[in-house]
């Protein structure tokens, strides 16, 4: 008998031409590019300290391969209407909310990645169940309420993100939370860690007189941020 040909594994869709994109969200890089080879042009001039970006790419690429991988870096900066797409430039972009800069940016879309820890279960009391999530050193937009989805176990959750000092129930020294209140979901997330990918910007965060105001605004926030899941593609 004849034995067949040996081949590498197939790069994960995604992975072609646009490494780190939401996987659902870029149909034309998924097709753009061959699946036995990955050209990549980092999109930050000097990607971070020492360049530490590009070489954290590259071990990505190659975990995701499991082959031969051919990398060409970009030799000058990339720029975005005139302005280095720098990681400074990045930050800035995304504490001022400009996300949709800061997307372009960065060649995907702006995500943060956190792992779920315990909280004051606050929200399970109020009737909107939250997942408290302790970020991975990432840069936060401006403090409001999002329509947000986010990648838990590979699979992609719909839901309302509170980022603030809850001035509402705040208790001491202003910390700032990350929250994130999936629909339809509603077990045990703790050590899990779900990457939130922030769709609309509802509301600024805000005083209320008393918990039961703050649950009937968290309901309006549920009901606009499920309108405009049900304009978008891609979202369940």
């Amino acid at each position: 008998g004849s034995s067949s040909p040996t081949s590498s594994p197939p790069a994960p869709p995604w992975s072609t031409t646009c490494p780190g994109a939401w996987p659902t969200r870029a149909p034309a890089c998924r097709a753009a590019a061959p699946t036995n080879s990955v050209t990549v042009v980092p999109l930050l001039h000097g990607a971070g300290t020492k360049r530490k970006g590009l070489q954290a790419l590259r071990r990505l690429i190659w975990t995701l391969q499991h082959g031969q991988v051919e990398l060409r870096e970009a030799s000058a900066p990339v720029t975005v209407n005139g302005e280095v797409a720098s990681s400074t430039a990045i930050r800035k972009a995304v504490a001022e909310g400009n996300l949709v800069k800061a997307t372009q940016m960065l060649g995907r879309e702006y995500t943060i990645l956190g792992t779920v820890i315990a909280g004051e279960r606050l929200g399970r009391k109020l009737g909107f169940p939250t997942a408290n999530l302790s970020a991975h050193s990432e840069q936060f937009p401006p403090n409001g309420v999002y329509a947000a989805e986010g990648m838990l176990d590979g699979e992609t959750v719909l839901g309302v993100v509170n980022l603030g000092v809850r001035p509402t129930v705040a208790d001491g020294p202003p910390q700032r939370v990350l929250e994130f209140h999936l629909f339809d979901l509603d077990r045990d997330l703790y050590g899990k860690e779900i990457e939130l990918r922030f769709l609309r910007y509802l509301r600024p965060e805000r005083k209320f007189e008393n918990l039961a105001a703050l649950r009937e605004q968290i309901a309006r926030d549920v009901t606009k941020a499920r309108e405009i899941f049900a304009t978008l593609p891609n979202s369940r």
